[in-house]
């Protein structure tokens, strides 16, 4: 039993770490432009916003429209 601990001590030490890892790799290009080019900085802001937005209005269509959420029989396949 104490071996099945360590391992998922381990797994999720190492999960933490590697999500860590990825996020200082992705966020340095941006972090060392941002403060050499200000409005650099504010563009990547604004693009990152807009595509969230594009992305979550895109989901709701699928959702709502094609899916008939909001119908008398609703379609939703899990995917």
């Amino acid at each position: 039993m104490v071996p099945a601990f360590i391992y998922l001590f381990v797994f999720g030490l190492g999960t933490i770490i590697g999500m860590v890892a990825v996020t200082v790799i992705l966020a340095a290009p941006a972090l060392y432009a941002g403060t050499r080019i200000v409005r650099l900085q504010g563009g990547i802001r604004f693009a990152a916003g807009a595509l969230s937005i594009a992305f979550g209005l895109l989901l709701a269509r699928e959702l709502i429209v094609d899916g008939g959420l909001f119908s008398a029989t609703p379609v939703w396949d899990p995917h």
